[in-house]
């Protein structure tokens, strides 16, 4: 099932600088203390916009950016939905540190379309989208995101709503996930989740 996702290089330069602001890096030798046992928590607020695609079925899903933002954000505007972040940095064996990052957001604005988008920018779509609201999880067991250090890395991306077509007030369950593992060498593999799906909702 081919199938694409992407953050907004907005939302992930925002997300990794407020995140890593007053942290050092994953394994930052240069840090002058030993690092302390005891695990350290930051909270904070990220802007979100992930758009996920697959071709079969045909579902596009652009979250974090509502109806009425949207030609905005087309035209170049910042998007203005954020989620609420937590990292977790703790020390490793080899002296550095390793983050554990958890991101959620609750009612996010969910823009979808029922075609494959493929290399299309979703600003091009003619398409009328079904609009509504996602709860979104995203964890990043180690590192930022498709970065690795010293082993191998993965995070997960979910998210579940409802949508509605505007045109005939059909509503949809809507699900997404991703599941990516990143190994040492930067090479990495999708994990067998459920991708898109859009579910019909009554008769």
């Amino acid at each position: 099932m081919p199938r694409s996702f992407l953050f907004s290089t907005a939302a992930l330069a925002g997300a990794l600088a407020l995140g890593c602001g007053d942290h050092p890096g994953v394994t930052d030798p240069d840090r002058d203390a030993a690092p302390s046992f005891a695990a350290e928590i930051s909270r904070f607020e990220t802007p979100l916009v992930i758009t996920f695609g697959q071709e079969a079925p045909p579902i596009a899903a652009l979250v974090g950016v509502s109806l009425e933002d949207f030609p905005a954000v087309c035209a170049g505007a910042e998007p203005e939905a954020v989620a609420q972040a937590m990292i977790v940095t703790h020390p490793t064996q080899q002296g550095g540190t390793s983050e554990v990052r958890l991101t959620r957001g609750t009612d996010i604005s969910a823009l979808v379309w029922p075609v494959d988008i493929g290399q299309v920018d979703v600003c091009d779509l003619a398409v009328q989208p079904f609009v509504g609201t996602v709860n979104v999880t995203i964890v990043d067991n180690e590192g930022n995101f498709f970065e690795t250090a010293p082993g191998g890395n993965a995070f997960l991306i979910r998210f579940v709503g409802t949508v509605t077509d505007q045109e005939t007030g059909q509503r949809y369950h809507l699900q997404g996930a991703i599941h990516i593992v990143v190994l040492p060498d930067g090479t990495f593999t999708f994990q067998p989740v459920p991708f898109l799906s859009l579910t019909p909702i009554g008769g």
